[in-house]
């Protein structure tokens, strides 16, 4: 300050074009500790004020699942059959958006083995998993889902906001593929050290499983409860090593 004083600056005069200074200097991702849980909070409860932009890339991958962090997808019947329940504990994955980080653009694969798909319980994971009404592992030992576009209001990432998002593509299980969309929210964030990463918030339901997939589901009084499934994920993407 006190060389703005003796450029000829009053105390007022200065005290003005400090504010001004900060105020241009303060990035626009500078956030405070959040109150997230879990993943996120992790993510956010040292979020550093950086005047350097973070760049987006636009090739990016499933980052490596943290120690406290819930599973990357989660599943349920419906009720009245929704105590039948189960998750996946690994997803593997890419993405690459379009020109300019244009999401409309955007293509990508993700890919779950079956092996670590679990319902809680050893038998009941091993008639799932192995079962010819059911997921046939040995015969079908991935399920995928392949990106062909993601639908949002945002043409492009936004930092630090949860963008709606619809990603649609073709989901294969059991050597079946059908069309599917998975509705939800991606969030363009940096993490503690200040790294890039994206955060996806997304849920789906598969109809028809018995006509579809050959997937017997438990029986119930409403006889479409145990032929549908709902799926919520939760994960995070960081950017991909160079080729």
């Amino acid at each position: 300050m006190n060389f703005l004083r003796a450029a000829g600056f009053s105390y007022g005069q200065t005290t003005i074009v400090v504010l001004f200074i900060a105020s241009v200097l303060i990035p626009f991702g500078c956030q405070r500790a959040g109150s997230e849980t879990g993943e996120t909070a992790s993510m956010t409860a040292q979020r550093r004020c950086d005047p350097v932009a973070v760049p987006w890339p636009r090739k990016w991958h499933v980052a490596p699942r943290r120690s406290n962090a819930p599973p990357p997808i989660r599943f349920r019947f419906p009720p009245p059959l929704n105590e039948y329940s189960g998750e996946v504990s690994l997803l593997k994955g890419d993405l690459t958006l379009g020109e300019g980080g244009s999401l409309a653009e955007a293509t990508g694969a993700f890919e779950v083995d079956i092996a670590h798909v679990t319902m809680g319980e050893p038998d009941l994971d091993e008639n799932m998993r192995n079962n010819v009404e059911a997921l046939e592992s040995k015969r079908f030992p991935q399920s995928r889902f392949v990106l062909q576009r993601i639908q949002s209001t945002s043409p492009a990432l936004e930092p630090e906001t949860a963008v709606p998002a619809i990603l649609q593509g073709t989901f294969e299980l059991k050597g079946v593929k059908t069309p599917l969309a998975a509705m939800g929210t991606i969030r363009a964030m940096q993490d503690a050290a200040g790294a890039a990463r994206l955060e996806f918030d997304l849920r789906f339901r598969l109809e028809q499983l018995q006509e579809k997939f050959g997937i017997v589901g438990p029986s119930g009084p409403q006889e479409t409860a145990g032929n549908q499934l709902f799926f919520e994920l939760h994960f995070v993407m960081e950017p991909a090593p160079p080729e």
